[in-house]
């Protein structure tokens, strides 16, 4: 469904995850970018508006305050190791641009606001997290996201706004912003070294169970939400995740299997750097019989609005691995 005459904008739109989803919003909206610099790839860009500056400065905040927009999707977060290496530049970056763009007299005109919050926000004593679940942020780079749910949801309500909060769960993709910190993303790194150098090492034992999430889900996701009638609330939040958590090894068997019937390549997977792992003997998560429930992402109430994911794991794996051979990433 197209919405042309819908615009959005989209802040922090040069990262990680907003590379990933530009190419699918301006698709179907008139797009505007916020970025602090020129992007590496600017074609993703293109038929966008793109606005370089820093949300803090005064300048863009006056650009924003003649603006009315559909929808804002706030991207605009440190990474986990640059938070907790620097707190204050976390709070002003992963915090404080919520309160500088609602605070002002002359605020942004806008019906919704989309927030990308992390799963992180939990406490990592519960088995199975809902929205309801407790939160007990581990690290600044979760606590600053809890702080900002709970800004979002302060700012909406007052000013009779839609505030969505999605809490997403560990995603993966080719990166397109030229960062090549986004490869060391779990899921991105084992599949860059399956092609790249013929073999998964995992550094543990490759038990610990997460829960992963293609890119591509993340802009279906909103656009769903951006196209729902009916919003009783001011402000809810949803776990964006895929509900079934993987081990370390569950991902590298599957990885291993895509190239070998796709690429006709053996890999070998080591894990605790060195043990090679014998994978016959090895059942996925949905294969045992025992199956550990600890670490489950409920995506139950988002479903309940009619969302569906549009890829799974392993349609996520195969298009990570089709874009490391086609481009030949090394």
């Amino acid at each position: 469904m197209e919405i042309k005459n819908r615009n959005i904008l989209v802040l922090g739109a040069s990262g990680y995850i907003g590379t990933a989803i530009i190419p699918f919003f301006k698709k179907h909206y008139s797009v505007i970018c916020l970025m602090r610099k020129l992007p590496e790839e600017p074609h993703y860009f293109e038929g966008t508006k793109i606005l370089v500056g820093d949300i803090l400065d005064n300048a863009i905040l006056n650009e924003f305050s003649s603006m009315k927009v559909h929808a804002i999707i706030n991207l605009i977060s440190l990474d986990h190791y640059e938070s907790e290496d620097d707190y204050e530049k976390a709070l002003s970056t992963n915090l404080l641009p919520i309160f500088k763009l609602f605070k002002r007299e002359n605020h942004i005109k806008t019906n919704f606001f989309i927030n990308i919050s992390t799963i992180h926000v939990y406490s990592q004593e519960q088995s199975v997290f809902d929205e309801s679940s407790d939160l007990a942020p581990k690290n600044i780079y979760a606590l600053t996201h809890k702080f900002a749910e709970d800004t979002v949801e302060y700012f909406c309500t007052k000013a009779n706004i839609h505030g969505i909060t999605l809490r997403l769960a560990n995603s993966f993709g080719a990166p397109r912003n030229g960062n090549d910190k986004s490869w060391l993303l779990v899921i991105n790194d084992l599949c860059k070294k399956a092609l790249t150098q013929n073999k998964i090492i995992i550094s543990s034992d490759g038990k610990a169970l997460r829960d992963f999430i293609y890119y591509d889900n993340i802009a279906a996701a909103i656009h769903h939400i951006l196209l729902q009638k009916h919003y009783p609330k001011h402000y809810d939040l949803y776990n964006l995740s895929s509900g079934m958590p993987n081990s370390i090894i569950d991902i590298a068997v599957l990885i291993q299997q895509i190239v070998l019937k796709k690429y006709r390549r053996n890999i070998d997977i080591y894990i605790n750097q060195n043990q090679k792992l014998d994978t016959s003997l090895h059942l996925s998560q949905n294969e045992r019989s025992d199956k550990n429930t600890t670490g489950v992402v409920t995506n139950a109430k988002l479903k309940l609005t009619g969302f569906k994911l549009q890829i799974d794991l392993k349609k996520g794996v195969e298009a990570l691995l089709n874009e490391i051979n086609e481009k030949s990433i090394s």
